[in-house]
């Protein structure tokens, strides 16, 4: 599944907004090895993610960061400049 980061807590834990679904829970255990740590993320981020039914709801294993807020953001902005340019 893919999600974005919604709220991150200073213990370790957080929640992934899923469109159309509720949110999953997930803490730092949850991250994948080989992606960045827990205090390398943010609000906003995406993510990609293994979805679990838990006694209290959804939770997220297996989390690994697809892509930072702002580089995403920045990287849809040079999209749309260059669709600009092209149709000129």
């Amino acid at each position: 599944m893919r999600g974005r980061i919604q709220v991150l807590f200073p213990t370790g834990w957080g929640f992934i907004a899923v469109p159309g679904q509720k949110d999953h829970y997930f803490n730092a255990k949850a991250l994948s090895p080989l992606t960045v740590g827990f205090g390398d993320l943010e609000p906003g981020d995406y993510v990609e993610f293994d979805s679990i039914d838990a006694p209290k709801g959804k939770r997220a294993v297996c989390v690994v960061l697809m892509g930072k807020v702002g580089e995403l953001q920045q990287a849809v902005r040079m999209e749309a400049e260059d669709g600009e340019t092209e149709t000129r």
